[in-house]
């Protein structure tokens, strides 16, 4: 009786734990990291607007708002130049080295921090942006890619992002 028992109160608190974790309301605007803490009370946000239905599917324009306190001090739109797709993708910072997303590359006092965008597809790595803020100004430091899936940092060359290659079979990888 004991072992059905314990069985029994095993599976109720089992059960009771999903349900916990069920519970929490989860929104795919919530995967990946929209706002990050630059030097001092300065802000950056990847804001979504202009929002339209498109054949039944929500579309909507994203821009880069760099904030000093409550002040808008530069709007980017679109994030990410030279885009074949702009709209309607998730857009969220990434770390540029071991998890820190703000980092002083050049050690200039210009903070970088790195932007990407996940189109949907399965490539396992895509395009990222890495932006310097002088002053109240936003320039490109460099492109990198990143590793959409357990990436750590950005990836400087292209080369080294991994490739679909990597996951099929050598002889068709020349097609892909």
């Amino acid at each position: 009786m004991t072992g059905i028992s314990k069985r029994f109160w095993s599976t109720i608190i089992l059960l009771f734990s999903f349900n916990v974790v069920a519970s929490k309301s989860f929104s795919i605007h919530d995967i990946g990291k929209n706002k990050l803490s630059l030097a001092g009370n300065l802000t950056a946000s990847l804001v979504k607007f202009d929002e339209v239905e498109d054949s039944g599917h929500l579309n909507w324009k994203t821009k880069l708002v760099v904030k000093e306190g409550s002040k808008v001090i530069l709007e980017k739109y679109p994030v990410m130049e030279n885009m074949e797709f702009s709209d309607n993708f998730f857009y969220f910072f990434v770390p540029i080295k071991s998890n820190k997303y703000v980092v002083d590359l050049d050690k200039n006092q210009d903070y970088e921090f790195a932007v990407t965008i996940d189109h949907g597809g399965n490539a396992p790595s895509t395009r990222a942006t890495v932006y310097s803020l002088k002053g109240s100004e936003l320039q490109i430091y460099q492109e990198a890619w990143y590793q959409m899936e357990n990436g750590k940092e950005v990836i400087w060359k292209e080369e080294k992002a991994p490739r679909k290659c990597h996951y099929v079979a050598p002889d068709i990888c020349e097609y892909l």
